[in-house]
């Protein structure tokens, strides 16, 4: 016990001055005499017992009083941590969120690099450490504690803001294993955060404590930070492959993770080529809107795509990355040369070589395509007509193309003018009844939901099929296959269905303006090119979160016979800099969105890093302890400034003021004192 005011305690003996003034003044019985004592009552002697025991009560009280009050001047002091020795530990939140700054710039991460300063450099600190809530190798954090101050200034002026999720509870069970195991006398284990919920209620694990270690929280937020909290769930690569020069669909998913709608600006950079767009795009509260824009294709260079949202509302996390390979064409196999087919040939391939469209249109002759199926590149469409199905060889051929996943198309031949020979029975679909209709017949989509029109929607979502009218077809019987396109639901004109493990799209019209008009609408080019692109795997892109745990060749791809190597080099190939090693076991993608290159060994993968959607979660731990941590000793200090989280510190180091409970002892004596002197009055 130490008093602030010691001068103070020389004043304690004026709490018996009630005692003195009760033994020096109190009355004197002195004997009279009287006449007679015959008509007076007896006196009950259990009175008098109960009126000595009020009275001394009466005198307890205001000593006690008078001595509370005086311990109370004095300003006595439980004892504390004072002292020098102490071995102190600091983690630093660097998570997205602790970008978040106030009106006037200040970030959060700021207000934690200022107290992690004034805590370390503190006269009673003998040995401190240093550690982030999120891995970022490129930060040089010392190892356990050291008394270098010069050191940690040097780690404290490398941690830099990051676009990933934390985990303060891993990083509170390091900053205590380097306490325990260094300390001598007293430690502490400070953290600097936001608080963010979404960062503790995914906290798994516990947190051991030892006796001698304080844990305090350091609450750096302010509920005046500008945090938004729309962010970037994901940027996903095209469904279908990039064509040289063609635009192509970036889908783009954002998530308001806030209690009322936002607006913010949603900016995409595709490289010189494909330009930058710019739009306001509102989210609703705690829901999603998904977008789609277009992004034109490079000509066969890699293309990397940046996305990232502006304005109040947008998280500090909101950034993604994707990188595409080069843009590759694809062939689309015209069986019998391009005149059976029509305008098709023009349709798929407006340029030479692909130029315009990056599909090229190869003509190939009915008896070459089982050798060429079997021993080329793999195309993209196979293009034959119905009167060429009736080949046995051929039908083989294109059956077998099917089940190994093939993209089929069968039309009637352009310009015949007999009714076409019947499908094989693997088809699945026949000729139904002839159609004819000198003014045309209206020709509607049936199956508006079907990603066979993928290419051709418009803003609203819907096929762009509009004013297409047929003159002269052949209706379909597609005895349960899906329903493209028709006059009604009772008379198709379109129709695909699955056969093996590919896709089989059977038409009633030939591809001529004999048959239709939609040769000569723009439709028909997406929607000729956008069957060859149905033909063709997705494009592949890796993506990852920022400093989730590294996952190398899922698939297998890359792999070799030789042992995997134990360190990974990091080259960061853009939107971050630096080169860095880290060891295959502890392997994680880098905090920073951007995309990384990674080594090991023989093996190199590139990785497009996002930002943490999670971080855009606004919500924070309140109250006066942190519920994962309900079973360990904490403290939690909220104050506006570095200087004032010091001085706090500072206090708990020094110990706990009585001040407070003995000004609360010597008030209920007083009203003790009061209701006793209120009893003594009524008496008598």
């Amino acid at each position: 016990m130490t008093f602030l005011a010691p001068l103070m305690l020389w004043l304690l003996p004026l709490g018996l001055l009630p005692v003195v003034f009760h033994l020096f003044f109190r009355v004197r019985r002195q004997p009279r005499r009287f006449s007679s004592l015959l008509f007076f009552l007896a006196a009950d002697p259990r009175l008098s017992a109960r009126r000595r025991l009020r009275d001394w009560l009466l005198l307890a009280v205001r000593c006690l009083l008078l001595l509370a009050l005086l311990l109370a001047l004095a300003r006595p002091v439980r004892r504390g941590r004072a002292g020098g020795g102490l071995t102190l530990a600091v983690v630093v939140d660097n998570s997205a969120s602790m970008q978040a700054a106030d009106p006037s710039g200040e970030s959060r991460l700021a207000r934690a690099m200022s107290a992690a300063t004034l805590l370390c450099e503190d006269e009673a600190v003998a040995f401190a450490g240093l550690g982030t809530t999120v891995a970022d190798p490129p930060a040089s954090m010392p190892p356990g504690v050291t008394a270098d101050r010069a050191r940690l200034r040097a780690a404290l002026g490398s941690i830099r803001p990051t676009h990933a999720s934390g985990e303060p509870l891993k990083a509170l069970q390091a900053a205590v294993a380097a306490v325990r195991g260094a300390r001598r006398t007293v430690g502490e284990v400070h953290l600097l955060t936001d608080l963010q919920a979404a960062e503790w209620t995914s906290a798994a694990g516990t947190l051991d404590l030892p006796p001698g270690i304080d844990l305090l929280i350091h609450d750096v937020a302010d509920d005046g930070d500008l945090a938004g909290g729309v962010g970037i769930a994901a940027l996903a690569p095209p469904s279908r492959p990039r064509l040289a020069g063609r635009p192509w669909p970036a889908r783009l998913l954002l998530q308001n993770a806030g209690d009322a709608d936002a607006e913010v600006i949603l900016n995409i950079e595709a490289g010189a080529a494909g330009g930058h767009h710019r739009e306001t795009v509102a989210v609703p509260a705690r829901g999603a809107r998904e977008l789609q824009v277009a992004i034109r294709a490079p000509d066969g260079d890699e293309q990397r795509v940046r996305a990232w949202l502006e304005g109040r509302a947008a998280s500090t996390a909101s950034e993604a990355w994707l990188a595409l390979p080069p843009a590759a064409g694809a062939e689309a196999l015209l069986v019998g040369g391009e005149a059976p087919h029509g305008l098709l040939a023009p349709a798929l391939a407006p340029g030479d070589e692909g130029v315009l469209t990056g599909i090229r249109a190869v003509s190939v002759s009915p008896d070459a395509l089982a050798d060429r199926l079997a021993t080329g590149s793999r195309p993209a469409l196979v293009a034959v007509t119905a009167e060429q199905l009736g080949q046995t060889g051929l039908a083989a051929a294109v059956q077998a193309w099917l089940l190994d996943g093939g993209q089929v198309l069968v039309a009637p031949e352009a310009g015949g003018t007999t009714r076409p020979p019947p499908l094989p029975d693997w088809c699945g679909i026949a000729w139904d009844a002839d159609y004819r209709d000198e003014a045309g017949g209206d020709w509607r989509v049936l199956d508006a939901a079907s990603g066979f029109w993928d290419e051709i929607r418009g803003p609203d979502g819907a096929p762009l099929w509009r004013e297409v009218r047929v003159f002269q077809a052949v209706l379909l019987n597609t005895g349960g296959a899906e329903a493209l396109a028709g006059l009604d639901a009772a008379r198709v004109l379109l129709a695909r269905r699955r056969v093996g493990r590919g896709m089989l799209t059977v038409s009633g019209v030939a591809w001529t303006p004999r048959g239709s008009n939609l040769p000569h609408k723009a439709a028909f080019v997406a929607l000729a090119q956008g069957m060859a692109l149905a033909g063709l795997p997705g494009t592949p892109a890796a993506q990852g979160l920022a400093g989730h745990p590294l996952v190398w060749a899922p698939d297998g791809a890359g792999a070799t016979s030789a042992p995997p190597a134990a360190v990974v080099e990091v080259i960061a190939r853009v939107g971050d800099q630096g080169r860095w090693q880290v060891a295959a076991s502890e392997a994680r993608l880098p905090a920073r969105a951007g995309i990384y290159q990674f080594t090991r060994g023989g093996e190199v993968r590139q990785v497009a890093v996002c930002g943490d959607p999670r971080e855009a979660e606004t919500r924070r731990v309140r109250g006066a302890t942190v519920p994962a941590l309900a079973d360990v000793p904490h403290r939690v200090i909220r104050a506006k400034s570095a200087t004032a989280r010091q001085q706090a510190v500072r206090n708990l180091r020094r110990g706990r003021s009585l001040f407070a409970p003995l000004l609360l002892v010597a008030a209920a004596a007083l009203l003790a004192e009061m209701g006793l002197e209120g009893w003594r009055r009524r008496r008598t």
